[in-house]
């Protein structure tokens, strides 16, 4: 059973999926939302999958971990000048911090995206195969009526999807390559399922 997804919208039906037989099932995740937060690779909808079916999402706000701590985003509040620094509108706890830290120490190691999120998804015990679209990257971007082009963090949470879009583009799309295993899971699947995720910035970029 293959699954498309992307973050939240999907994480109740990947957990009721995995209580039937999680050794079947293969979830493909949306990577268009990843970015660079302060020189550490976030990647929100592959994290999101990875909390919940280890039991860690905070499910009150669907992302992130459980009782989680602000310390190092708000070291990095308190001394960027910049005039809209990251931190002051996307918030990554200090556990969450940890797993991207590790999976960049991963890749610094040669593994590629794909391999060490595995490697995590293992560690924690998790059955089903996870697979990001690819491990080169595939961005979603915002270009507004204004001219103004914005990645999908910041017009989702910043602006909070408020401005009229002209165009939405998925940088590099044409460009990346997806895994072989991803590519053999798609080929092997009875079923394909498309999740109950946003059909254009998280579905689109799949």
């Amino acid at each position: 059973i293959v699954v498309l997804t992307g973050g939240t919208g999907t994480v109740k039906l990947l957990k009721g999926l995995n209580k039937l037989e999680p050794e079947k099932l293969v979830i493909i995740t949306n990577t268009g939302d990843d970015f660079d937060y302060y020189g550490i690779k976030v990647s929100p909808d592959t994290d999101s999958v990875i909390y919940a079916l280890s039991n860690q999402l905070d499910t009150t706000k669907m992302w992130g971990l459980k009782e989680e701590t602000f310390a190092a985003q708000n070291i990095i509040k308190s001394i960027d000048i910049a005039k809209e620094p990251i931190a002051e509108w996307f918030n990554l706890g200090d556990k969450d911090l940890g797993y991207c830290l590790y999976r960049e120490f991963l890749q610094k190691q040669g593994k590629t995206f794909t391999e060490s999120v595995e490697i995590i998804k293992d560690k924690l015990q998790i059955k089903p195969k996870i697979l990001p679209i690819a491990d080169s990257p595939v961005t979603t971007y915002f270009t507004t009526q204004d001219g103004k082009t914005y990645h999908f963090e910041e017009f989702f949470i910043k602006l909070h999807s408020q401005e009229p879009i002209e165009r939405i583009e998925f940088v590099n799309s044409n460009k990346a390559k997806i895994s072989d295993e991803l590519l053999q899971s798609i080929q092997e699947a009875k079923i394909i399922i498309l999740g109950p995720s946003n059909p254009i910035t998280s579905i689109g970029p799949i």
